[in-house]
């Protein structure tokens, strides 16, 4: 999931990715939590936000990002999963900010 992505602080978008190359034969992804692990002013889609929650289709998971976010700073999205196996597995995607 390590890629570099980008926005401006207007827009508001998703992002998606998967963990197909982590799960075994038969496994799939039972949950998934996103979180900023590094920076601050950016906000996520949450459960209560109607059309802008976190999407689950095992094993594509996917993640609002809303508006905000500092021009010039580049933020660390995580995503953590627990398995229908019961194992947990962390991966991140880097967002930088840009207008």
């Amino acid at each position: 999931m390590r890629a570099t992505m980008t926005k401006t602080p207007y827009e508001e978008t998703y992002f998606s990715g998967t963990w197909a190359d982590e799960l075994h034969a038969g496994e799939t992804v039972a949950t998934s939590a996103w979180s900023v692990t590094k920076g601050t002013g950016l906000t996520l889609g949450t459960a209560e936000m109607s059309g802008r929650e976190p999407q689950l289709e095992s094993p594509l998971v996917t993640v609002w990002v809303l508006q905000g976010g500092n021009d010039g700073t580049t933020y660390t999205i995580s995503n953590r999963i627990t398995t229908s196996l019961g194992r947990k597995l962390e991966g991140a995607f880097y967002l930088k900010v840009s207008t």
